[in-house]
């Protein structure tokens, strides 16, 4: 189901983690199954979203944008943070929102009022630019050439703290969108769809990992990643397993440790890393370096 949704409360790839979110625009309608609000007693100037299904790992890159059987869901929590800019035709910049979007029960919904509170009042950097639902301006809207500058990003199921920073590191997901921003203009709905640039690592058993990755901030309201030095990660995996998302450009990342063994992850027959995805069992460990799964 791709949901078409409205901006509610909601250059380059993230280096270390994520999925990378191809947001493309159309001014046609879309697929109606899910919509919030009722665009029937809702103003024009409200931008809405069509969001299509998570990908899978392991796609080819012809059936990317396809979600397949392996496709990890959106799950119930999870965040899209949104920062919209919005430019006169004289391409200056009149004014800037953020906003955030849920996913609960099944469906994307903005922030509630308790969740603002909690989450959002208390992030100075991020608090005086916050909408929970963004409209254009009337002063743009009726306005030829006037734009909306579209930056994304999906950051697991984290909010900033109160510096306005969340923390990139191998455990969690992001997405972010190519060519860092999009381009939208008044009445256009904006499709945002998705291929998979990173590769999952999935350890099926308690065991000790290891491996150097560039671990970063986002900042808010900047939307901008910070990135630090490279770092030994030092993971102590549960019993029931865990998924840990590498840098498929990162080379650093490609050489594991389990256990103290060391261990080489292969791209694919092209030298692709970007969506491949390697289970490993610590209790059979390989003798030498690991294929991606098909």
């Amino acid at each position: 189901m791709n949901p078409i949704l409205p901006f509610t409360a909601l250059a380059r790839v993230l280096r270390r983690t994520g999925f990378v979110l191809l947001l493309a625009l159309s001014a046609g309608s879309c697929t109606t199954n899910d919509v919030f609000p009722d665009t029937a007693t809702d103003d024009a100037t409200l931008i809405r979203f069509d969001i299509a299904p998570r990908p899978g790992f392991t796609d080819r890159p012809s059936t990317r944008l396809t979600q397949t059987t392996d496709a990890a869901q959106w799950e119930d929590g999870d965040i899209l943070w949104i920062r919209a800019e919005f430019y006169d035709n004289a391409n200056i910049l009149k004014t800037t929102y953020i906003t955030a979007l849920k996913r609960d029960g099944g469906h994307w919904r903005s922030l509630t009022y308790e969740e603002e509170e909690a989450h959002i009042t208390p992030c100075t950097p991020l608090r005086d630019y916050y909408k929970n639902e963004i409209r254009w301006p009337k002063s743009l809207y009726g306005t030829t050439g006037t734009y909306c500058r579209i930056y994304a990003r999906y950051l697991g199921q984290q909010y900033p703290n109160a510096s306005g920073k969340i923390a990139v590191t191998p455990d969690i997901d992001v997405i972010n969108i190519p060519n860092n921003y999009s381009t939208s203009h008044p009445g256009e709905v904006v499709k945002l769809r998705f291929f998979q640039p990173l590769a999952r690592l999935r350890i099926t058993k308690a065991c000790q990992l290891k491996f150097k990755s560039l671990n970063s901030e986002f900042r808010f309201p900047d939307f901008l990643e910070n990135p630090d030095s490279y770092v030994d990660n030092v993971f102590y995996v549960p019993s029931d397993g865990k998924d840990y998302f590498l840098d498929s450009e990162d080379k650093n990342s490609q050489t594991i440790r389990i256990n103290g063994q060391e261990i080489q992850l292969l791209p694919d027959a092209k030298g692709n890393f970007k969506g491949m995805s390697y289970t490993i069992d610590p209790d059979a460990l390989p003798s030498g370096p690991i294929a991606p799964e098909f």
